[in-house]
């Protein structure tokens, strides 16, 4: 997602983009970037086996997309 501030200035270097290139280039190798709630939804139902744990990072929207995630994947089937 993107990163958005709490009221500062942009902090150059710390955008979405930024973070996703820093995990890649110190070796994550499954590193994602989404736009939106459909995105994590497909993102967890393409990566995530039973018994994976999902955590989900952050404040605001980030927030309102985790406490939704488990009535999406358990309606969804």
């Amino acid at each position: 997602m993107e990163v958005y501030s709490a009221g500062e200035a942009p902090i150059d270097g710390a955008s979405s983009s930024d973070l996703v290139n820093g995990l890649v280039r110190h070796g994550h190798r499954n590193v994602f970037s989404i736009e939106n709630e459909d995105d994590l939804e497909t993102l967890i139902r393409r990566q995530a086996t039973s018994g994976d744990i999902v955590i989900c990072l952050g404040a605001g929207t980030i927030s309102v997309w985790a406490n939704n995630l488990y009535a999406r994947l358990s309606n969804l089937g």
